[in-house]
């Protein structure tokens, strides 16, 4: 998937992992590239007449602040008690 937008070219580098959520959407993890930095992309795609197509709802992270994503998913866990 590559995009172009207010921040720059969108490029999907790598899919690392897609999360089946309910009929007809996906939540996907890549790593992309934008205005020519890596980051990490969390972002559903729902199913359409054209295919699999991404939504706007998801996020960007930078590299940087992947360990505090994890550390926040983390919390999560703990406290609904997985």
């Amino acid at each position: 998937m590559t995009k172009s937008g207010g921040n720059g070219e969108f490029k999907e580098i790598q899919k690392v992992h897609v999360l089946q959520t309910r009929k007809g959407e996906e939540l996907h993890f890549a790593v992309v590239e934008l205005g020519g930095h890596p980051k990490v992309d969390i972002r559903y795609f729902s199913k359409t007449e054209e295919g699999l197509r991404p939504t706007h709802r998801g996020i960007v992270v930078d590299i940087a602040k992947l360990d505090d994503l994890m550390e926040g998913a983390q919390k999560l866990v703990s406290v609904i008690g997985k």
